[in-house]
Protein backbone atom coordinates (compact mmCIF):
# COMPACT_ATOMS: atom_id res chain seq x y z
CA UNK A 1 0.00 0.00 0.00
CA UNK A 2 1.11 3.40 -0.85
CA UNK A 3 0.74 6.45 0.87
CA UNK A 4 0.64 9.66 -1.11
CA UNK A 5 1.45 12.81 1.15
CA UNK A 6 -0.61 16.18 0.49
CA UNK A 7 1.64 18.59 -1.84
CA UNK A 8 0.74 21.60 0.89
CA UNK A 9 1.54 21.90 4.23
CA UNK A 10 -2.19 22.55 5.12
CA UNK A 11 -4.00 19.95 3.32
CA UNK A 12 -5.59 17.98 5.95
CA UNK A 13 -6.09 14.67 3.43
CA UNK A 14 -3.81 12.23 1.55
CA UNK A 15 -4.24 9.43 -0.84
CA UNK A 16 -3.87 5.56 0.14
CA UNK A 17 -3.13 3.25 -2.83
CA UNK A 18 -3.68 -0.17 -3.15
CA UNK A 19 -3.27 -0.23 -7.09
CA UNK A 20 -0.24 -2.27 -7.03
CA UNK A 21 -1.85 -5.06 -5.17
CA UNK A 22 -4.90 -4.92 -7.53
CA UNK A 23 -2.86 -4.81 -10.56
CA UNK A 24 -0.73 -7.66 -9.64
CA UNK A 25 -3.64 -10.11 -9.12
CA UNK A 26 -5.63 -8.62 -12.15
CA UNK A 27 -2.42 -9.33 -14.69
CA UNK A 28 -2.08 -13.20 -12.46
CA UNK A 29 -5.63 -14.05 -13.04
CA UNK A 30 -5.43 -12.65 -16.67
CA UNK A 31 -1.87 -13.62 -17.27
CA UNK A 32 -2.99 -15.98 -20.76
CA UNK A 33 -4.10 -12.88 -22.40
CA UNK A 34 -0.99 -10.88 -21.94
CA UNK A 35 2.32 -11.98 -23.56
CA UNK A 36 4.23 -9.23 -20.81
CA UNK A 37 2.82 -6.45 -18.69
CA UNK A 38 3.59 -3.88 -20.91
CA UNK A 39 0.76 -5.44 -23.06
CA UNK A 40 -1.74 -5.44 -19.90
CA UNK A 41 -0.61 -1.61 -19.47
CA UNK A 42 -1.24 -1.38 -23.23
CA UNK A 43 -4.54 -2.66 -22.91
CA UNK A 44 -5.60 -0.68 -19.71
CA UNK A 45 -4.18 2.44 -21.05
CA UNK A 46 -6.32 2.13 -24.50
CA UNK A 47 -9.77 1.16 -22.48
CA UNK A 48 -9.09 4.22 -19.68
CA UNK A 49 -7.87 6.62 -22.67
CA UNK A 50 -4.53 7.05 -20.87
CA UNK A 51 -1.01 6.51 -21.87
CA UNK A 52 0.95 2.35 -20.77
CA UNK A 53 3.39 4.75 -18.82
CA UNK A 54 0.51 6.25 -16.58
CA UNK A 55 -0.99 3.35 -15.57
CA UNK A 56 2.40 1.41 -14.99
CA UNK A 57 3.20 5.06 -12.67
CA UNK A 58 -0.45 4.43 -10.69
CA UNK A 59 0.88 0.83 -10.22
CA UNK A 60 4.38 1.45 -9.19
CA UNK A 61 4.39 4.80 -7.65
CA UNK A 62 0.82 4.93 -6.54
CA UNK A 63 0.06 7.47 -9.14
CA UNK A 64 -3.63 9.15 -8.53
CA UNK A 65 -5.58 9.58 -11.72
CA UNK A 66 -8.27 12.22 -12.29
CA UNK A 67 -11.39 11.55 -11.42
CA UNK A 68 -12.69 9.79 -14.73
CA UNK A 69 -9.43 8.03 -15.18
CA UNK A 70 -9.88 6.51 -11.91
CA UNK A 71 -13.04 5.14 -12.77
CA UNK A 72 -12.32 3.76 -15.92
CA UNK A 73 -9.59 1.67 -14.06
CA UNK A 74 -11.65 0.72 -11.80
CA UNK A 75 -14.28 -0.81 -14.20
CA UNK A 76 -12.24 -2.44 -15.84
CA UNK A 77 -10.29 -4.48 -13.21
CA UNK A 78 -13.98 -5.03 -12.53
CA UNK A 79 -13.41 -3.48 -8.46
CA UNK A 80 -14.83 -0.30 -6.99
CA UNK A 81 -12.38 2.72 -7.30
CA UNK A 82 -12.58 2.60 -3.25
CA UNK A 83 -10.70 -0.56 -3.43
CA UNK A 84 -7.78 0.91 -5.42
CA UNK A 85 -7.49 4.64 -4.13
CA UNK A 86 -8.67 5.99 -0.42
CA UNK A 87 -8.58 9.32 0.72
CA UNK A 88 -7.65 9.23 4.58
CA UNK A 89 -7.91 11.96 6.88
CA UNK A 90 -4.17 13.22 8.39
CA UNK A 91 -4.49 12.50 12.62
CA UNK A 92 -2.16 15.64 13.05
CA UNK A 93 -3.78 18.24 11.00
CA UNK A 94 -3.78 21.70 12.55
CA UNK A 95 -6.78 23.72 11.13
CA UNK A 96 -4.92 26.95 10.03
CA UNK A 97 -5.89 30.37 12.15
CA UNK A 98 -8.58 32.42 10.52
CA UNK A 99 -8.24 36.39 9.66
CA UNK A 100 -8.87 38.39 12.22
CA UNK A 101 -11.22 40.77 10.65
CA UNK A 102 -14.61 40.38 11.71
CA UNK A 103 -17.00 38.54 9.38
CA UNK A 104 -13.59 37.03 7.41
CA UNK A 105 -13.61 33.56 7.22
CA UNK A 106 -10.63 33.28 5.02
CA UNK A 107 -7.22 31.55 5.94
CA UNK A 108 -5.14 34.37 7.71
CA UNK A 109 -1.43 35.13 7.34
CA UNK A 110 1.03 35.21 10.46
CA UNK A 111 -0.14 38.54 10.89
CA UNK A 112 -3.64 37.38 11.61
CA UNK A 113 -5.05 39.17 8.39
CA UNK A 114 -5.87 37.21 5.20
CA UNK A 115 -4.46 38.48 1.71
CA UNK A 116 -7.26 40.45 1.04
CA UNK A 117 -6.94 42.49 4.57
CA UNK A 118 -3.28 42.68 4.22
CA UNK A 119 -3.23 44.78 1.24
CA UNK A 120 -6.82 46.95 2.24
CA UNK A 121 -4.30 47.78 5.35
CA UNK A 122 -1.84 48.58 3.13
CA UNK A 123 -3.65 50.81 1.36
CA UNK A 124 -5.04 52.56 4.52
CA UNK A 125 -1.62 52.67 5.81
CA UNK A 126 -1.32 55.10 2.49
CA UNK A 127 -3.52 57.55 2.79
CA UNK A 128 -6.25 55.52 0.50
CA UNK A 129 -9.90 55.98 1.94
CA UNK A 130 -11.32 52.78 2.28
CA UNK A 131 -14.12 51.14 3.95
CA UNK A 132 -14.63 50.52 7.39
CA UNK A 133 -13.33 47.30 8.64
CA UNK A 134 -14.20 46.21 12.04
CA UNK A 135 -10.73 44.57 13.47
CA UNK A 136 -11.16 41.95 16.55
CA UNK A 137 -9.19 42.80 19.60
Amino acid sequence: MTKKQPKSKNSRYYIVSNAKTIFDNFYKANKTRYETLSDFYEEVGEYCGISPSTVGQMRLNGLAPSYIAGLKVAEFLGVEPTDIWRIVELDDYVERPRCIVEGCDRVGTTKGLCMRHVYISKEINEGYRVSDHEFKK
